[in-house]
């Protein structure tokens, strides 16, 4: 974010999607309720085709602000993809997560 501002260039970013957390082997995603909901909505719609059902949830999850956080403020349309409730590894330390 402080780069695209620096160069000027943040005006040019039509959308954020923040992939948080990504490669665990029971990944079970709901939707963040901090984003935009017409993007969240296009990525579970696309993602219906490519991952399985289990994977991308319906219901709302509580996500706070995250990376995308700043996007949004700074009126740039973002989604946080991120499992946080049932992820048992979330910032711990020397455990292998797969």
């Amino acid at each position: 974010m402080a780069q695209l501002t620096e160069k000027k260039e943040l005006p040019r970013v039509r959308a954020m999607i923040l992939l948080d957390m990504m490669g665990y082997k029971n990944l079970r995603l709901g939707r963040a309720d901090m984003g935009t909901a017409w993007l969240t909505d296009i990525v579970w719609q696309t993602g219906k085709h490519w991952v399985t059902a289990t994977c991308l949830l319906t219901r709302l999850k509580a996500s706070g602000d995250d990376d995308h956080g700043p996007f949004l403020k700074a009126g740039v349309e973002a989604i946080d993809i991120i499992q946080l409730s049932t992820y048992e590894y979330w910032h711990t330390k020397g455990r292998y997560a797969g």
